[in-house]
């Protein structure tokens, strides 16, 4: 697993290469739940002056779906869109680089959380600038999983990203949609009922 961790990293079309091929699940599902982990330390223990998110306030299992439900969004969507547009992806294989995409935000969290307890208010600017840099290093990983799983080029591969997140939100607003219409109908449904019950009693 190190060794897909320092390749993915430091050299990550090789390292994308080798994910494809060795296929490695259980190391992805084992990523996954650091994510998860990761995003209860930081809410838990970065500093308060600089917490996005206040510890005795935080809902964990809401903070965990903000990281993740984006993540495996962007496995279905982007594997959909890619095979759309003759991508040699496999779900698999999107599911694991996507797993190793996010390596950044594992390995620089507890340094930004550390820097959380030393740096003040005043020095905000510091924590947040290094935090989008450790965010757009994610998203180079990401931009090097979708071009290097497809074997796409780089108008491709900008294209492929773009629509995959349209369609993420549109996901995302369809499954909204859905939801307030079934929370309507189950309450037609219960006042329908109401007055049957109402009439016949």
């Amino acid at each position: 697993m190190l060794r897909n961790i320092l390749i993915t990293l430091y050299y990550p079309a090789d390292g994308y290469e080798r994910l494809r091929r060795k296929m490695p699940y259980g190391q992805a599902c084992i990523l996954y739940v650091c994510i998860c982990v990761m995003t209860v330390l930081q809410v838990l223990f970065t500093h308060q002056p600089l917490a996005l998110v206040r510890p005795d306030e935080a809902n964990l299992f809401f903070e965990i779906c903000k990281v993740m439900v984006p993540l495996l969004t962007f496995v279905l969507v982007s594997y959909g869109m890619s095979t759309l547009n003759d991508g040699e992806a496999k779900l698999g294989a999107v599911f694991i680089g996507t797993a190793f995409s996010m390596l950044p935000y594992l390995l620089m969290t507890p340094v930004l959380i550390t820097l959380s307890r030393i740096l003040s208010a005043s020095d905000a600017a510091i924590y947040y600038g290094l935090s989008a840099l450790v965010w757009a290093w994610v998203c180079f990983q990401f931009y090097r999983q979708v071009n290097i799983l497809n074997n796409y080029t780089l108008p491709q591969t900008v294209g492929l990203i773009v629509l995959t997140l349209c369609g993420m939100l549109a996901l995302w607003a369809l499954l909204v949609l859905l939801y307030f219409l079934s929370r309507n109908l189950f309450q037609f449904v219960q006042e329908i009922w109401l007055e049957i019950y109402l009439l016949f009693n």
